[in-house]
């Protein structure tokens, strides 16, 4: 019997919190198989040895095959780039190869001289006649031949620059890493969200690879990786869908204007892809709702077909 004053049992309803084991979450009676995806981005710092990189990324199961170190020509660009952070500015030479100059000084009127900083385009300007743009003197200039690196002027410099060759043979740095990673996104149905890149958009069917590449970095490296998980409501299939519209109208208006001009292998190369794009399209609606893009993928079907029937005409023959 219960007094007044007791205590009383009261029902408590238990909230499941799906998560998957890879990917745990915290979000109330919402389990993976309702999520859209991730949104993804990333902070790349240091460099990782690539042979480790590859092992790891094969041990957590990435079927992508892993980014390739630099060249003879990249490393060798990637040599002065490392020098230049320290002792000039790399520019474009009047032949091929690199140069390294000093920073040019310009005297103020009762002051000491000031280093005059420039920017360019890229770091790693390779081969044409261009003078170099700014007033500087060049104190190591460096190019690949037939007979290995040459690197003449400053000694002290030049004695570094093979080392460093050899050190980017067989390391990714941060800019095969950015080259990489949109690959990855790429051959996992994602999509970029700003024409500039930075950030991404990997669809649920693609998250496992995901994140066992993030899990491959870490194991190797420094660099941070972020994600966000997604989920189908208006505002984020909007945002997706507009991005991929966006990206196939590209596709489709390059692909228009340069298939009368394409030869039979490569034409059939590009209708391939414009198959692989309606097919993608149409994940993306199973995904966030079915005829949100019926235009442009009855579109892609039509350019497909008039490519076909170009190849049937016997246009362009190799």
């Amino acid at each position: 019997m219960n007094t007044p004053n007791a205590p009383q049992d009261t029902p408590t309803e238990t909230v499941q919190y799906p998560s998957d084991e890879a990917n745990p979450i915290n979000l109330v009676a919402c389990g993976p198989s309702h999520l859209s995806g991730k949104q993804v981005h990333w902070s790349l710092r240091g460099e990782a040895a690539a042979e480790s990189l590859a092992d790891s990324l094969r041990i957590h199961g990435v079927t992508l095959a892993a980014p390739n170190p630099p060249g003879p020509d990249g490393a060798l660009a990637q040599a002065f780039h490392n020098l230049a952070a320290t002792h000039g500015l790399l520019a474009r030479p009047g032949g091929h190869g690199w140069v390294l100059v000093r920073e040019a000084q310009k005297r103020r009127r009762g002051r000491p001289p000031k280093i005059v900083t420039h920017t360019a385009t890229t770091n790693t300007l390779q081969g044409g006649n261009t003078a170099l743009p700014w007033e500087g003197t060049p104190i190591l200039y460096g190019y690949r031949s037939q007979e290995g690196i040459s690197v003449e002027g400053d000694s002290t410099l030049g004695d570094n620059v093979p080392a460093l060759v050899d050190h980017y043979r067989t390391h990714i740095t941060t800019d095969g890493m950015a080259l990489w990673l949109p690959k990855l996104v790429r051959s996992l149905d994602g999509i970029g969200l700003r024409p500039t890149g930075g950030v991404y958009f990997v669809p649920r069917n693609g998250v496992a690879q995901w994140d066992a590449a993030v899990a491959a970095f870490r194991d190797v490296g420094d660099c941070r990786f972020y994600g966000i998980p997604v989920m189908p409501t208006e505002d984020a299939a909007r945002a997706f869908l507009d991005a991929l519209e966006e990206e196939a109208e590209v596709f489709a208006t390059a692909t228009f204007e340069e298939a009368p001009a394409l030869q039979k292998r490569a034409r059939e190369n590009r209708r391939q892809e414009v198959l692989a794009w309606e097919a993608k399209i149409r994940r993306y609606e199973t995904l966030f709702g079915e005829g949100r893009l019926t235009s442009m993928r009855e579109r892609l079907v039509l350019l497909a077909g008039a490519m076909a029937s170009i190849a049937m005409g016997g246009g362009g023959e190799e």
